[in-house]
């Protein structure tokens, strides 16, 4: 990437970076066309290429600077300090995703392109960012009080089979409609418990 992209105002690189969140949110990489982002930013087509040599560039900075921003803010949600439970983090964890999708709507949808966009020419840098996605689920791997579990592998069983239900459970529904969001999190929550109860040692 040019860095005179970094040398426009503040304002300008918002700008251009919203418009390509929109138009990659809401298209397919190849059925996203620079000239639609041009128009939604308002300026030349010319004018971004000055700044990223090509599309696919564009597309992975946008994409780079979403996945830093989502892992930023959740390590802060997993790492946060005080009375360490297990299945409550958990939870937290999804009602972070419930209040990230609500303030980042656009953002949580090309997060989910990472994961269904097909283009051969993306694939390479599209794993390295599953890759990167998964970081902070690794920390909580590592950070979390076993001592509950009945073993050290029941733990990490039980974290993935957690992480897994909950990345399928948000496929599932249709999260553009608010309300479901809360269905889900309820839904989720009684899945934990009785989780809770089979796998630690036992109840307080």
């Amino acid at each position: 990437m040019n860095k005179r992209f970094f040398d426009i105002p503040k304002v300008k690189q918002i700008n251009l970076f919203n418009a390509g969140c929109k138009i990659f949110a809401e298209n397919t990489y190849r059925n996203a066309s620079m000239s639609k982002v041009a128009y939604e930013a308002g300026i030349s087509k010319s004018l971004i290429f000055y700044y990223f040599q090509n599309k696919q560039e564009y597309y992975f900075f946008i994409l780079n600077e979403i996945v830093n921003q989502l892992n930023s803010q959740l390590s802060v949600v997993i790492s946060k300090q005080g009375e360490y439970d297990l299945f409550e983090k958990v939870i937290e964890i999804i009602e972070f995703k419930k209040n990230y999708f609500t303030n980042y709507n656009l953002h949580y949808k090309l997060i989910e392109r990472i994961y269904y966009e097909t283009d051969d020419n993306l694939i390479e840098e599209l794993q390295q960012l599953k890759i990167a996605l998964s970081q902070p689920y690794k920390e909580l791997i590592v950070s979390m009080d076993k001592t509950g579990f009945t073993s050290k592998d029941d733990a990490i069983n039980c974290i993935k089979i957690l992480l897994y239900c909950a990345e399928g459970m948000v496929y599932h529904y249709d999260l553009d409609d608010l309300r479901n969001w809360d269905v889900l999190v309820d839904e989720y929550k009684y899945i934990i418990k009785s989780m809770r109860n089979n796998y630690y040692k036992e109840l307080e």
